[in-house]
């Protein structure tokens, strides 16, 4: 399981996972960003976070490491959700409209038309089984 969250004074973000039921929690050292908001896990070893004033995450060595993906560009808006349905294809949502997809792992986004205006702020985002 994973654990995240913010130190108030500083407002650096923090990823905390167990490997026991949540008896005991280790922390990501490397661990240096924002306010992290959201975690997802694809399996084992792949995994995806996103936050405040546009940060974006990826481990791919089950959380013990993790990555900043730049290739969002600098971004100032929140990303409050994500959803990967494989390591490979999904989709974040943030504030001002923000949705992009991804079909290779984040190495590169495409904008999602016709979901928000800028005026709108998308809080969640989830696919189901039936409706990929």
């Amino acid at each position: 399981g994973y654990l995240i969250g913010n130190i108030a004074s500083t407002s650096s973000g923090y990823i905390y996972k167990t490997i026991d039921g949540g008896i005991t929690w280790s922390r990501a050292s490397n661990i240096q960003t924002p306010d992290i908001l959201k975690i997802q896990m694809i399996d084992a070893s792949n995994g995806y976070a996103v936050g405040k004033n546009g940060l974006l995450l990826k481990t791919i060595d089950g959380g013990g490491d993790w990555k900043i993906i730049a290739s969002l560009g600098i971004l100032t808006t929140h990303i409050n959700d994500l959803y990967f349905k494989d390591a490979s294809t999904g989709i974040i949502v943030g504030n001002a409209g923000l949705c992009k997809r991804t079909a290779d792992g984040g190495a590169s986004w495409t904008a999602v038309t016709g979901i928000a205006s800028t005026a709108e702020d998308v809080k969640s985002i989830t696919w189901d089984k039936y409706n990929t």
